[in-house]
């Protein structure tokens, strides 16, 4: 590590109360970059280095093994070396808007990884078996199909997978049971016909920015949904079975082409907004004016 970097990195310690001893150093910010000798923090268990033009990681990185946390965001990366499964103790890993065209089998061996992101990326193929993963960023990649292996992750519980230029919209993601939240934004499908009632613990979904025409009504037996995302769609019409999803809170149908708004949407108990902006609405009866009144309705 050349002088200026360690004066910068001990007065950074300064401020933030940390001893000036670098082996009990727990977090590297950004703006130091990576230092040369890097190898010599041991300790160190957070580590953030976005947008920062890296191209390719030193290979003392690998030597932190007590690193949880690693991000990577923002960068030129065409290749995560498989000395990544160094870092056995890793449990978040952030490669997002890099351009890697894979991943290294190797990251199956960090097996206390919990959240990983590979977004805007790539990657048009994925073969990680994962099984502790329980949040996974994979849109805006490569993808015609769906990853078979990604459904032996039995315990995740929030996956973004939108974007992709899939050939058949991804109905096996219904096989991922213990999902909470689903964003897959950006597809190109005018009509969805999945069984969503596996899904029972799912509370938010989103569908923003895609070419649906319809509100796929199979989605109506997830009766835990508490959020729905739906836009800048093409839908005109909101569904009869509206009205199963009790526990709903929100529901976002901005820029679409819905013309009428049923007083159904008064029979939804926990709603604390329905927003209709920028759809063709000519007039909503009284009844739904009241809800205008009290902010939960905007169209």
């Amino acid at each position: 590590m050349d002088i200026k970097k360690l004066k910068k990195l001990i007065l950074w310690a300064k401020e933030q109360n940390i001893p000036e001893d670098m082996k009990k150093l727990t977090y590297l910010p950004a703006k130091l970059g990576i230092p040369r000798d890097i190898n010599k923090l041991k300790v160190i268990t957070e580590l953030y280095l976005p947008e920062m033009n890296i191209k390719e990681l030193p290979e003392e990185l690998f030597s932190l093994a007590q690193l949880k946390v690693l991000r990577l965001s923002d960068n030129q990366l065409s290749i995560l070396p498989p000395e990544i499964s160094n870092l056995s103790n890793l449990e978040y890993l952030n490669l997002s808007n890099n351009n890697l065209e894979f991943l290294p089998i190797e990251i199956e061996k960090l097996k206390k990884l919990k959240f990983l992101s590979f977004s805007n990326n790539k990657i048009a193929s994925f073969n990680l078996v994962l099984p502790n993963i329980k949040e996974l960023w994979m849109d805006m990649n490569d993808f015609k199909f769906f990853p078979k292996t990604m459904l032996e992750s039995k315990k995740l519980i929030l996956l973004s997978a939108g974007g992709n230029p899939y050939d058949d919209f991804p109905c096996d993601i219904v096989k991922l049971e213990n999902l909470q939240e689903l964003w897959l934004e950006e597809l190109n499908f005018e009509n969805i016909n999945c069984d969503f009632s596996k899904l029972s613990k799912l509370k938010q979904i989103t569908f923003a920015n895609g070419a649906l025409t319809s509100f796929p009504s199979n989605l109506c037996t997830c009766e835990r949904l508490e959020e729905i995302n739906f836009e800048n769609n093409l839908i005109d019409k909101v569904p009869d079975c509206f009205t199963k999803l009790s526990r709903l809170k929100y529901a976002f149908f901005v820029e679409n082409r819905i013309k009428h708004l049923p007083e159904f949407l008064l029979e939804l108990p926990k709603i604390q907004e329905y927003n209709f902006e920028d759809n063709p609405i000519e007039n909503i009866s009284i009844k739904l004016k009241a809800m205008e009144n009290k902010d939960k309705l905007i169209w």
